[in-house]
């Protein structure tokens, strides 16, 4: 009897378009679950995309995982990357870091100075820790790279300082490097450097006040400056929390990933995209108990023929799974058309960038994330809540009296 379940289903799905109530719940069904699942995949892919295009963004300033002394003292780079090289295969990348502030003078009429954060840095090894170079927008030469924009006397500068101080690629910037206090008053050592390459973060605050240069020509600006940061990237798939405590116990040194840097912003991201998917879901559970309402007139409509097949051995197992397969196919098909839909529109919204977002946002625009996993969960989700609808109205089978059906709607 379960083999007739499949052919069943289909005729008792055929058959409802005959009766005009019947089909009319069949449409509202499909609807309901259609939007529902639709929605619910559409927000999930745009949460997705905030917290892809945020991180993508921030690891563009920093990288996955920097290694410091606690008291903030100068660090045997080539030491401790002779040991990672060794010890730690994981780790794929590697970049020392030297920071120092200095003040510039873009305009010999620019007033106030401005104080700028300059970093030096390795630029080939730089590239392959971070995100930077995919941030620059000119260089002197017809590729951007960090070898490019970094030589022996040019500086990377943001977009946003540019702009401030309207200075154009290839310009000369003075910079002010303070020397130890004498008699209570402040001297500078006076460089000049030349603007070799533009870089652009979106994040304003950083792209006005943060220059990058060649660690060799950091050395030259301030010999006695030392690297104080290391800079790390793991291989895919290589957990975070277990690499930082390995790293902690052999070196005795500060290790943090980039997430502890912004720890308000990744739990504000993650608690807003669960308490948006719990808020879909319950739409569409709302949307998936009108199946409660097509199955009981389905089941009241066809109760001569549930009465008859019982008659005959069928279970009230076996028919309960009939309806119950009923409503699954329908929701089957609304959530699979919901999420091609949605999926459409969220290629739209992240490569025709249709709706701009405000300057209080990372992105200039709604992003959307798609992938298989978000697909897959949406899917599950519709599917299990409307099975949950259809097993509650299929609830009431098994009271029936079989002899009383049958003489009086037989």
């Amino acid at each position: 009897m379960n083999s007739l379940i499949p052919l069943l289903t289909w005729r008792y799905i055929r058959g409802s378009y005959q009766t005009s109530s019947i089909s009319t719940m069949v449409l509202v069904c499909f609807l309901g679950i259609f939007i529902g699942s639709g929605a619910l995949a559409l927000v999930v892919f745009v949460m997705d995309g905030f917290e892809h295009a945020t991180s993508k963004k921030l690891q563009g300033i920093h990288a996955q995982l920097t290694m410091r002394d606690y008291q903030n003292q100068p660090l045997d780079h080539e030491k401790i990357s002779a040991v990672l090289q060794r010890e730690f295969p994981e780790i794929v990348g590697i970049s020392p870091i030297m920071q120092h502030y200095v003040l510039t003078q873009p305009t010999p009429e620019a007033e106030p100075f401005a104080l700028i954060m300059l970093r030096g840095i390795i630029p080939h090894q730089e590239s392959g820790v971070s995100s930077l170079e995919e941030t620059i927008i000119a260089t002197n030469r017809n590729t951007k790279t960090l070898t490019d924009a970094l030589d022996d006397s040019t500086v990377l500068v943001g977009e946003q300082f540019m702009h401030d101080h309207q200075l154009s690629l290839g310009d000369n910037l003075e910079l002010m490097i303070p020397e130890p206090r004498t008699n209570n008053t402040m001297q500078f050592d006076t460089h000049n450097a030349r603007i070799g390459g533009v870089f652009k973060t979106g994040i304003d605050d950083f792209d006005a006040h943060v220059f990058f240069c060649s660690l060799d020509y950091l050395k030259q600006l301030v010999p006695d400056a030392s690297v104080h940061a290391i800079s790390l990237r793991l291989a895919d798939h290589v957990s975070e929390q277990t690499t930082i405590q390995k790293l902690r116990t052999r070196f005795g040194l500060n290790v943090y990933s980039w997430k502890e840097l912004y720890p308000a912003l990744l739990s504000a991201l993650t608690l807003e995209k669960y308490l948006m998917f719990f808020v879909l879901a319950l739409i569409t559970l709302v949307a998936s108990m009108s199946m409660v309402s097509l199955l009981f007139m389905l089941i009241t409509q066809k109760k001569a023929e549930i009465a008859l097949l019982r008659s005959m051995g069928c279970s009230v197992t076996t028919i309960k799974l009939l309806f119950i397969t009923i409503g699954v196919m329908i929701a089957c098909s609304a959530s699979t058309s919901g999420l091609l839909c949605a999926t459409l529109l969220g290629y739209v919204l992240e490569y025709y960038q249709l709706i701009a977002l405000p300057d209080a946002y990372y992105v200039s625009h709604l992003p959307a994330h798609i992938t298989w996993g978000s697909c897959v969960l949406v899917f599950f989700v519709v599917i299990a809540l409307s099975f949950f609808a259809s097993w509650f109205a299929t609830r009431t089978l098994g009271t029936w009296s079989i002899s009383h059906v049958l003489r009086h709607e037989g």
